[in-house]
């Protein structure tokens, strides 16, 4: 059970002082680097009943996600970032206004491959890390949130704490031709939720608003990627 924390203690530390670090090679399991494209489904209920009393028609809860990252394999304990962006689809008005919700955040993972065999990897993943949400309108939000400042306000934001708990299986597809050095292209697919522990706090230009009517939206719920890239593994 201890074996992976102690390959990763050979890793970054020297076995004496005034030694050369010593890397311990037989711990390394792979690394990958990926595009991952696909769909985040939040929660915008609470934002419609404000939008439609607006006269603004719905908000679609599926956003459009994409990003990348890498993950290092040490002795099946994955070492990882990631980042994701979201983009909503546009929302309009009977008065011909237009509004819009987009993010994205950035992770630090940890997880372990529960399943490693001939190209194949099955693996639960967690992240944390920080974010930002922003709703942006063609027109003042003033009246449509209560904001009790005189000067109009086009756009909002939120940063937030974000915690993900996924699970992810890809295969490597070798090119390499070597069974004991596989290198080649990566696909897969993960399945995970967002977590946001925290109420957002509507900022404009990093000073804090106030209103009857704030919007309650995070970047919290499920999603779905696929995975595209390159890997190596011993």
């Amino acid at each position: 059970m201890y074996k992976p924390l102690i390959a990763l203690a050979l890793l970054f530390l020297s076995p004496a002082a005034g030694a050369e670090p010593a890397l311990n090679l037989e711990a390394f399991d792979g690394v990958k680097a990926y595009y991952q494209p696909g769909f985040a489904f939040l929660d915008t209920g609470p934002l419609n009943r404000t939008l439609e009393g607006a006269g603004f028609s719905p908000l679609s809860s599926t956003f459009i996600t994409q990003g990348g990252g890498a993950h290092l394999v040490l002795e099946r304990v994955i070492l990882g970032a990631s980042g994701q962006s979201l983009q909503g689809f546009r929302t309009t008005s009977n008065q011909g206004g237009s509004l819009s919700v987009s993010g994205g955040y950035g992770l630090f993972q940890l997880g372990y491959q529960v399943w490693a065999e001939e190209g194949f990897s099955l693996y639960p993943i967690m992240g944390i890390g920080g974010g930002n949400l922003q709703i942006t309108g063609s027109e003042s939000l003033n009246n449509l949130f209560g904001f009790s400042q005189a000067s109009p306000v086009n756009r909002i934001e939120t940063s937030q704490v974000i915690l993900d708990l996924g699970l992810g299986a890809d295969y490597l597809i070798d090119l390499n031709g070597d069974p004991q050095q596989r290198s080649g292209l990566l696909v897969g697919l993960k399945l995970g939720y967002v977590f946001v522990p925290s109420p957002p706090q509507w900022e404009n230009n990093r000073q804090v608003v106030s209103g009857s009517a704030l919007p309650n939206i995070s970047s919290q719920g499920p999603y779905i990627s696929l995975s595209l890239g390159l890997g190596h593994t011993p």
